[in-house]
């Protein structure tokens, strides 16, 4: 059995301007380059460029690089209009940045120009973003539940309803932005000819004067990269699967999606093939129960032999005094079975922000909290 052991951990304090009630949302780095990038909710993007005579420091300074409302057309009277920022990618293909907001802005930035330009806006908003491996493709789903898959230079290749992909007794759970089940994630198989989806769906009212029942159940469903319905995830024996959480994540081997599902009080990582079929699951240690934790991610290293699964506190439970942190553990397997090798336990104070595996190194992770920067040089797979 291989153990995974981390040769050098740093911790950076990330010493910023922003209020502390303008939330971080997302990081993104550009491979090769010492820089990173962290947008907050209010569209202010700073960055973080360390020397090397920085890497010994305990805390690093984050800079301001720009602001993304000022290339924002505003709309109406709505000072707003931008809504809340949650999405942000370097895009090789592109040389730039492309951040996108709930209300449906769509900007990219020059990175060596600093200097941003609004190429599109999704009227209804948006709730999920992806972009393809090749980074050729972005996936979009619009507030209206349509997927959307469109080229790098902003030109519609494909849409599709996906309420018509559902079965007939189910129907979109139409929330707004403000709920839990506005988002939903997407992700793309690595060769960039299969997009998934995790989406909150609910039952249809059975007459006229029924009322629907409100309880969201979340369902994968699998399509081409030219939106042509593929796969609805499904149990082995066909039957839908009523506890299904929110994460997704393709591994980089093409061969399993991940996702979780919560069964008899416990949390689950469960798998689904490219056929919508369930096939495998582990399950996360008794401590980390729900509904006092949730998966909150789950991604793939590069080379698909390890998996990383955030577990994030809610608030349930807090009132009693229980104050609980939110955890980063590193899963492998070795025939068919699933094995924890790591846990990296952050802050009370600080939730986690965002977990990304680093693009060239396979073992080496990367975090991000409200205010550290946390980096597991190279763990060592034995």
């Amino acid at each position: 059995m291989r153990n995974l052991v981390a040769l050098l951990r740093r911790v950076w304090a990330l010493e910023a301007e922003s209020s502390p009630s303008d939330r971080c949302v997302a990081f993104a780095s550009i491979s090769g380059e010492a820089q990173s990038f962290f947008l907050r909710e209010s569209g202010r993007i700073e960055m973080l460029q360390p020397q090397t005579e920085d890497l010994q420091a305990s805390s690093l300074d984050l800079q301001l690089f720009l602001d993304l409302r000022e290339f924002v057309e505003p709309s109406g009277t709505d000072e707003d209009s931008a809504g809340c920022w949650k999405w942000m990618n370097y895009v090789a293909e592109l040389g730039m940045l492309v951040c996108a907001s709930t209300s449906g802005a769509l900007v990219t930035v020059d990175v060596d120009a600093i200097d941003g330009e609004e190429v599109g806006a999704v009227d209804v908003g948006l709730r999920a973003l992806a972009w393809s491996g090749n980074q050729e493709m972005l996936a979009l789903v619009t507030g209206t539940g349509r997927l959307l898959v469109m080229s790098n230079d902003w030109e519609v290749l494909h849409e599709t309803e996906i309420e018509s992909c559902l079965p007939s007794d189910v129907m979109l759970s139409h929330s707004t932005k403000d709920d839990e089940h506005w988002r939903c994630e997407l992700c793309w198989r690595e060769d960039s000819q299969f997009v998934a989806l995790n989406i909150a769906t609910k039952a249809k009212p059975k007459g006229e004067t029924q009322v629907g029942n409100d309880v969201a159940v979340q369902k994968v469903l699998v399509f081409t990269a030219q939106l042509e319905f593929h796969a609805l995830g499904r149990l082995e024996d066909g039957r839908a699967i009523t506890k299904l959480g929110s994460a997704l994540d393709w591994s980089q081997s093409m061969s399993l999606i991940a996702s979780c599902e919560t069964r008899r009080s416990r949390l689950f990582v469960v798998f689904f093939e490219r056929n919508g079929l369930r096939h495998g699951e582990f399950e996360i240690p008794s401590v980390y129960r729900p509904p006092a934790y949730r998966v909150g991610s789950l991604r793939w290293n590069v080379s698909s032999d390890i998996l990383a699964v955030s577990l994030l506190p809610t608030s349930i439970g807090e009132e009693n005094g229980d104050v609980r942190q939110s955890v980063v553990q590193l899963w492998t397997r070795n025939n068919y079975h699933w094995y924890l090798k790591q846990e990296l336990r952050l802050g009370v104070e600080n939730q986690l922000v965002d977990f990304a595996w680093d693009e060239e190194a396979a073992g080496r992770p990367n975090a991000r909290n409200c205010n550290y920067n946390i980096r597991l040089n190279q763990p060592k797979v034995d």
